[in-house]
């Protein structure tokens, strides 16, 4: 069989025949197949498939962003749910302290309407100087009354609100013989406190209401 021969490479007829394809055709660059290098023009069905893996790379990323953003969002509502929860087990807690310091000054407690835990506003309570945890009958050493012992704990009560829930607020209420605490706070950070609640003086309603707990207890 006889060979073309330049200076540097050889081209093989019977080559391209069991390849059932010509050199100029198949565009491969070899230089056992004796094929001249130099560029081969594309054939019709490359030139209509060139990019197709980039926009399948392109969409790939797009679907993987859109899943990201997806999750990330999932998290923020979990996270958001978690910290109510956890406002409201705060909430609880409150109220229960001041039940339980109500029905430990049974002396003030039981005057009901007249009674300072309603007359007085938990944020005008003042720091009693002199008053313990503990109410009890006014001496020479402990000269803290029914009376200021209330304010006391109403006072220790409002600080203890104030400093965990955000704009938190707490009212007492009395329908003899059931009294009735309610907690309330800005859950959506959002700066105002829910209107018809006690709390922030919002000039207009909240777009999404903010909780509060309610409890009703007897001495």
């Amino acid at each position: 069989m006889k060979m073309k021969k330049n200076s540097r490479f050889t081209y093989s007829r019977s080559h391209a025949v069991r390849a059932n394809a010509s050199p100029r055709r198949s565009g491969v660059l070899s230089r056992d197949a004796g094929v001249s290098l130099y560029a081969f023009p594309r054939t019709a069905w490359e030139r209509e498939n060139t990019g197709f893996t980039l926009i399948e790379v392109l969409i790939a990323m797009l679907v993987l962003a859109v899943g990201l953003l997806g999750l990330a969002g999932l998290q923020a509502k979990g996270m958001k749910n978690n910290q109510s929860a956890y406002y409201r087990s705060q909430a609880t807690q409150l109220a229960y302290d001041i039940a339980d310091r109500m029905r430990a000054n049974v002396v003030d407690a039981q005057l009901y309407a007249t009674s300072t835990y309603i007359t007085l506003a938990p944020t005008a309570a003042a720091k009693q100087k002199g008053c313990t945890t503990k109410p009890t009958k006014p001496t020479a050493k402990n000269p803290c009354t029914p009376a200021q012992m209330a304010q006391q704990d109403l006072f220790e009560w409002n600080q203890r609100i104030v400093s965990i829930l955000p704009l938190g607020q707490g009212t007492i209420e009395v329908n003899a013989p059931i009294y009735t605490i309610t907690i309330n706070w800005d859950d959506n950070h959002d700066g105002c406190v829910n209107p018809g609640d006690p709390g922030a003086g919002c000039s207009s309603p909240d777009k999404f209401d903010d909780p509060n707990f309610k409890m009703s207890f007897q001495l």
